[in-house]
């Protein structure tokens, strides 16, 4: 357990589901939103947001083979 804050007050269902969708995507940065849901009969949304994302090299030591 830990603190939701989110629309309903947190899930109360059996399942999450969660769902994303790519709101931008131009060169090397990319916008998404996302929501999740909690499942019992009926999908109850319980927390949604907006991602920004940079794609980045790494530098040579943090890399794996």
């Amino acid at each position: 357990p830990g603190v939701w804050r989110g629309v309903e007050g947190g899930p109360d269902g059996t399942e999450l589901i969660a769902r994303a969708k790519t709101l931008k995507m131009s060169g090397s940065i990319g916008v998404a939103t996302v929501e999740v849901f909690s499942k019992e009969s009926d999908e109850t949304l319980c927390v949604f947001g907006t991602a920004t994302m940079r794609a980045m090299d790494l530098p040579g030591g943090l890399r794996q083979p």
